[in-house]
């Protein structure tokens, strides 16, 4: 009897160990993919921390109520929000200098969402942010819609900033199967 005692609280403290070393393992990858995450997006954080810093120092905004990252033919961070003397405006901040737009002299997100969805109402529209095609300043479209074969093709759809135009549509290459 006293054996089967002995044996049972072995297995017991076995069971109590593989637990414990599996909740370690657990919490260890845990925080060593949070260490990871923190590392790869850390260069994008302290950009949009620059921008945010740069709009509010040196261009005097009040308030910034969006920050948005946009690559093109070079990096910008699009600072969202408010100058005591134009209003709501959008600025385009990059390594040397900004553009800055009134929101009043500007056609909005969702203008441009209304504008893509009236063209065709089938699309899905994946993602809407300002950014730069050349020389005009553009909100550019990423979307899913049918083609003239039935397939579901992706776009990009660039509207000038102004006053909305289509500007250029990007068609990319049909998904392997």
């Amino acid at each position: 009897m006293a054996r089967n005692g002995s044996s049972q609280r072995t297995f017991q403290q076995i069971r109590k160990l593989i637990i414990t070393t599996i909740i370690m393992f657990v919490l260890g990858c845990v925080i060593l993919g949070l260490r990871y995450y923190d590392t790869i997006q850390s260069s994008y954080w302290y950009h949009l921390k620059e921008a945010q810093n740069k709009a509010l120092e040196q261009l005097n905004l009040k308030n910034i109520t969006a920050i948005e990252r946009y690559i093109g033919d070079k990096p910008y961070a699009i600072v969202f929000g408010t100058d005591p003397m134009r209003g709501k405006v959008a600025v385009w901040i990059w390594q040397n200098g900004h553009y800055m737009i009134a929101m009043n002299d500007a056609v909005s997100k969702d203008q441009i969402r209304a504008t893509v969805m009236s063209e065709d109402s089938t699309r899905r529209i994946h993602r809407i942010v300002p950014g730069k095609l050349g020389e005009e300043y553009v909100w550019e479209v990423f979307l899913t819609k049918l083609d003239n074969e039935g397939i579901n093709r992706q776009y990009y759809e660039f509207f000038r900033f102004t006053d909305g135009v289509k500007i250029e549509t990007y068609r990319l290459a049909k998904q392997l199967r």
